[in-house]
């Protein structure tokens, strides 16, 4: 095993831990301008899973919804749904920093995410640990999204290694472990709940902390 790759939003990081925070901080933005607005109302439609992307609408297709996309109010509510402004609520999860640093000694580390790359590294900075990687894949930069293996493929050619010698490790069996698995690497499925894997997916490993992913990987 010569190289590491990393998903980004709730491996690395806390993300979806994130989310009602940030509705509230919209919701308290477009409040302001708009007192009728009615916060369960507001909740739910950002919550909403949009049925083309299968992503939630997030608050800038409510902020559409109510016609305020242009307006001051509307603007920074659609920027605090992605941080702006309150990058400050991202922490990274228990382990991390302490894991990073001891497989950059024998191992060389990367990141593949799916999402916008400016977005995706502003929110990387977090970890303060950005010398200790050397490639960033964002999936807007290279046009293919995880579990799409050209993606890993790509961070592949970028470290010069192999399938067999790199893994992945992620908290989306269906996206993570799976599209790793497809490209020809090892899947490690970062299941800090104990979830039973979906059917037809068998993670190469499973760990519930990255603390124990220094231990893994050197078993390899």
């Amino acid at each position: 095993m010569r190289a590491v790759f990393f998903d980004l939003d709730d491996t690395l990081i806390h993300t979806t831990g994130t989310r009602r925070r940030r509705m509230r901080l919209a919701f308290e933005t477009l409040s302001a301008a708009v007192p009728s607005l009615d916060r369960r109302w507001f909740y739910a439609r950002v919550q909403a899973v949009d049925p083309a992307s299968g992503w939630l609408r997030g608050v800038g297709a409510v902020v559409e919804e109510l016609g305020l996309a242009h307006t001051e109010a509307g603007r920074r509510a659609a920027g605090l749904w992605f941080y702006e402004g309150c990058l400050e609520i991202l922490k990274p999860h228990s382990g991390a920093r302490r894991a990073i640093r001891s497989l950059t000694r024998d191992y060389r580390l990367g990141v593949i995410t799916n999402g916008p790359g400016d977005l995706q590294r502003r929110k990387f900075g977090v970890l303060d640990l950005a010398d200790h990687f050397e490639v960033f894949i964002a999936s807007e930069e290279v046009g293919h999204h995880k579990p799409d293996p050209r993606i890993f493929q790509f961070a592949l050619a970028k470290l010069g290694v192999d399938p067999q010698e790199a893994l992945l490790v992620g908290d989306l069996p269906h996206v993570d472990v799976l599209g790793a698995q497809s490209a020809g690497m090892r899947g490690v499925w970062f299941n800090r709940k104990g979830q039973p894997a979906p059917d037809g997916i068998v993670p190469d490993a499973t760990i519930r902390s990255l603390a124990e992913l220094p231990g893994l990987v050197r078993s390899w």
